[in-house]
């Protein structure tokens, strides 16, 4: 009897806490910036004058012990990775002008070089995705050709409120007070390619949007769930199956 206890117990503890860490994974959340502003020239299959948008996926959990010269003073925040051993900084970039998936540069591929620095004097924000290399990020303009670098350069906004007091923010509690579309009266986009020049988009008299979603669980959390229920499926069987036939008869009876 009291080993019976002790599988059951285990069995719905270890359930429970497979449980408890999917839910935190279901109410983790990233923060979503997305870029709005009309092309400067025609190149790359973009089209002078046309507009366009661009998102860009932050993770809210970057640790700043695990950063490559992140930094924050009475001015500036400042969270950048420069090696593969840093936390991911950007986790996606989508645009309906592109085509492709989004790849973090690989040691083989280049360590990354990307950046998110806002500057309070200014109410600005700046984010860079690159690579040490000229590298491609897996994704492709309109005309086929690879994109290396992606930079959205002193983006300003009354609306920000983008301070700084030399506290040490992860990315997410930093930004967690934005929401919605915010007016921008200066900014420019760039995006680079290692052999055909460049694009610039004016973001100036256009709008910034951001959003906070919730992130997707990894495959591997839907398969612990799997192995848990199927723990207390199995445990339960065996303790039926170890019924002796009195017990049953009494259920039967029952």
């Amino acid at each position: 009897m009291k080993k019976t206890i002790l599988r059951r117990s285990v069995a719905v503890a270890t359930i429970g806490f497979f449980f408890s860490a999917f839910a935190v994974g279901l109410c983790g959340q990233t923060t979503v910036f997305t870029i709005t502003g009309q092309a400067e020239s025609t190149n790359l299959g973009y089209v002078q004058g046309n507009t366009y948008t661009f998102s860009f996926t932050m993770n809210d959990n970057f640790a700043n012990a695990n950063a490559y010269d992140t930094s924050f003073d009475d001015r500036h925040n400042w969270w950048r990775e420069e090696l593969t051993g840093n936390d991911q900084l950007f986790l996606d970039v989508t645009s309906s002008s592109l085509s492709g998936t989004y790849q973090r540069p690989t040691l083989a591929a280049g360590d990354p070089s990307s950046e998110i620095k806002t500057d309070e004097n200014y109410d600005s924000l700046t984010m860079t995705i690159d690579s040490n290399l000229e590298t491609l990020s897996g994704l492709t303009s309109p005309d086929g050709t690879g994109i290396h670098m992606f930079y959205a350069q002193n983006l300003e906004s009354d609306g920000w409120n983008l301070t700084a007091d030399s506290t040490a923010y992860e990315v997410g509690d930093y930004f967690s007070s934005l929401d919605g579309s915010y007016s921008i009266g200066y900014g420019k986009f760039f995006m680079n390619t290692p052999s055909s020049g460049y694009i610039q988009f004016n973001v100036g008299g256009n709008s910034v949007a951001v959003s906070h979603i919730s992130a997707v669980p990894e495959p591997s959390a839907f398969a612990a769930i799997l192995g848990a229920a199927a723990l207390v499926g199995v445990m339960t069987q065996r303790r039926r199956t170890k019924r002796p036939a009195s017990a049953v008869n009494d259920l039967g009876a029952a």
